[in-house]
């Protein structure tokens, strides 16, 4: 019944998902974040969007050390 016999992958988020959890708005943090790296490393926020989440924690890390 339901979902028996349903196979469900699980696969690591993009960037995308910060961005969800922020109901996509670009006056929440992490839509901020993403425009910080934007300008820290000259790539659209699209591509940011994009990158495997361990990879966009890393950029993220790097924009904090940036900013404190």
């Amino acid at each position: 019944e339901g979902m028996a016999g349903e196979k469900i992958i699980i696969k690591r988020p993009s960037g995308n998902i910060w961005l969800a959890l922020d109901g996509k708005k670009d006056t929440e943090r992490m839509h901020k974040m993403q425009n910080a790296i934007s300008a820290l490393i000259g790539k659209d926020v699209g591509w940011i969007s994009k990158l495997d989440s361990k990879d966009w924690n890393f950029f993220m890390l790097m924009a904090s050390l940036f900013l404190a």
